[in-house]
């Protein structure tokens, strides 16, 4: 489900920017805000896994996934759709992590490797299925049912997660998770996204666009120095150091 929602939105933008009357910069943002949460909080949703409990993690991620897929699908406004998807990439953040740490934890040595290739075969296959699924979907029904198809798939997952997954976690991480520096970057590369795609417009526009790339070049340093602060490099800046 997150592997498509990353790409099967792509597909969705003309008709979605003519039903909801949105410009063609602000539905840009309906793929930019799940990216950013969910790039700069994928480390903090692994460290999540760690202290917490893998499988709860996970779960919490799906359900939270869920609720906001709902949310997309109910959306009137692009503004609301890019709330929407923003807590969607946070529920992707938290549950991301967790599918490949819960193989981990629960294969053995030798079985492991055959695990994480299946993980990772299926996670290219659906990616590169989600335009192909989201063009039939859309011609075939609407846009909106691109969200809402993660409703049942993510009741099955929390069904069975629940039901098939053990609880995991790692005993010798410990101390507070970093939202700090996610946080950091989820800003440093949302101002610097929003500065290179203002600077393409009229000259009034590039005062602002400068300036959010400034503002984001220095989110960028600060979190590079949180991360020494913290002294742990897995844990912070987000997903760029993963």
């Amino acid at each position: 489900m997150a592997f498509i929602d990353a790409t099967v939105v792509t597909i969705a933008l003309p008709p979605l920017q003519a039903d909801l009357d949105a410009t063609f910069q602000s539905v840009q943002w309906v793929v930019n805000a799940y990216a950013l949460f969910l790039g700069g909080l994928i480390v903090v949703g692994g460290g999540a896994g760690d202290r917490v409990g893998r499988r709860r993690t996970f779960v919490t991620g799906t359900a939270i996934f869920a609720v906001a897929s709902l949310a997309c699908a109910l959306a009137t406004s692009v503004e609301w759709l890019i709330v929407a998807r923003s807590v969607q990439g946070i529920g992707a953040a938290l549950l991301v992590p967790q599918s490949l740490a819960i193989i981990a934890a629960a294969y053995p040595k030798t079985v492991r490797g055959r695990a994480i290739g299946i993980w990772a075969g299926a996670s290219a296959i659906t990616t590169s299925l989600g335009p192909v699924l989201g063009g039939f979907l859309i011609d075939a029904l609407h846009w909106r049912v691109i969200f809402l198809i993660n409703l049942p798939l993510s009741a099955a997952v929390i069904v069975l997660a629940l039901r098939y997954v053990p609880e995991s976690r790692n005993d010798m991480v410990s101390g507070p998770l970093d939202w700090f520096g996610g946080l950091l970057i989820i800003v440093a590369f949302g101002s610097l996204a929003a500065g290179l795609t203002l600077i393409t417009e009229t000259s009034s526009a590039n005062v602002l666009a400068v300036t959010a790339i400034c503002f984001g070049a220095i989110a960028s340093l600060l979190s590079e120095e949180n991360r020494w602060i913290n002294g742990q490099r897995i844990e912070i800046s987000g997903g760029i150091f993963l």
